[in-house]
């Protein structure tokens, strides 16, 4: 694997062109790659998806795409669903492996990757914080989410900042407004909002559900969801109460893109309200049956790459670790666990191959 170091000890960047096979990675440039480690690389993103059908990151069995194990069965009274279809092709790619936090003399604060055209990918090094959260950036052409912050203990202002700059230089945009939205207001998911705002072109949302309503105009919260346009890029947003009052996730009609926070992730869920976190599930499912999911992405890794093992509580080294990136087959398995708890009325901490259902 080549990783290149775009922003001295800010961060890492982990290339755009990286094999969906686990093969060698690299991070294309306009300049002169000869200037040495401390070079301003480029961001050069793929084809518009939308006119390309570029190159599948998985098979539709491990993307979810076309692979459904189940209907959503039952939708209660406060769970609705509609819209239009969305058909994706899955072009994103992940690294082979992300720092594990065995090597902190020469770890950088964050990992940066370039998953598909205009969306990124960011995580906070073990090595700065047990949870070592990822957060993510969808570009349109008049806003760029940013999706969480990380904890807030290093400089994530600059390195979001820098990726900002390298896109309006790739797409020749005059300027763009930087979106930051929270999946919730737990710590190590709002903690580096403060790093932007004396950015004077960024709109911080905030984590609360009162600001999320406020903001996406929501009238019917939880049960309503929410497509707001970046800019010839719709997202929709999902409220999935469960984990925390106001959690949200985020559905991506240009990559078919789930981003479930923490209410669905490879590592321990935990879960405060387990009727209303199952009610989140739910929606999650029904609203996922008419769009394809090319991958559901979470906040955190907390599984070994050995199934049903999860790493010990405050782990800040995680070797041999599972792989980000999920699907919405784990999204149906998860939704019948808890289904099947419900019915029951027994909660209980249940392992998973993938992931641990871990009510308080």
């Amino acid at each position: 694997m080549r990783m290149r170091n775009v922003w001295g000890a800010a961060v890492l960047v982990l290339g755009c062109n990286a094999e969906p096979s686990g093969g060698g990675t690299s991070f294309t440039s306009a300049g002169d790659s000869s200037t040495g480690p401390m070079e301003t690389t480029t961001m050069s993103p793929p084809p518009d998806p939308s006119t390309t059908s570029g190159t599948d990151s998985g098979s539709a069995d491990s993307t979810g795409v076309g692979s459904d194990s189940g209907s959503s069965g039952s939708t209660g009274d406060d769970v609705t669903t509609g819209g239009e279809p969305n058909m994706v092709d899955c072009m994103g790619v992940f690294p082979p492996q992300w720092q594990d936090g065995t090597d902190c003399d020469n770890a950088f604060p964050y990992e940066v990757h370039q998953y598909g055209y205009g969306t990124v990918i960011f995580r906070q090094a073990l090595c700065t914080h047990a949870n070592a959260p990822f957060f993510y950036m969808l570009f349109g052409q008049e806003q760029a989410l940013l999706f969480d912050t990380g904890t807030g203990s290093n400089s994530v202002g600059g390195a979001v900042l820098d990726i900002v700059d390298q896109w309006l230089a790739v797409t020749g945009l005059p300027d763009i407004e930087l979106l930051v939205v929270n999946s919730h207001a737990d710590a190590d998911h709002d903690g580096g909002n403060f790093q932007f705002e004396s950015t004077a072109f960024a709109t911080i949302v905030g984590s609360s559900q009162a600001e999320i309503e406020a903001y996406f105009g929501f009238e019917n919260w939880p049960t309503e969801v929410v497509t707001h346009d970046l800019g010839g890029r719709p997202i929709d947003i999902i409220p999935t109460p469960g984990h925390a009052p106001g959690h949200i996730a985020v559905y991506d009609h240009q990559t078919g893109v789930l981003l479930t926070a923490d209410t669905l992730l490879p590592g321990r869920i935990f879960i405060e309200d387990f009727d209303t976190f199952a009610t989140s599930v739910e929606r999650l499912v029904v609203h996922t049956e008419i769009r394809d999911v090319c991958h559901v992405l979470g906040g955190h890794i907390g599984m070994t790459n050995q199934p049903g093992v999860p790493y010990d509580f405050g782990a800040m080294v995680h070797p041999n670790e599972r792989e980000l990136e999920m699907s919405r087959d784990h999204l149906l398995e998860l939704h019948q666990a808890v289904q099947a708890m419900a019915k029951s009325g027994v909660v209980v901490t249940e392992t998973h191959n993938d992931f641990v259902i871990f009510p308080l």
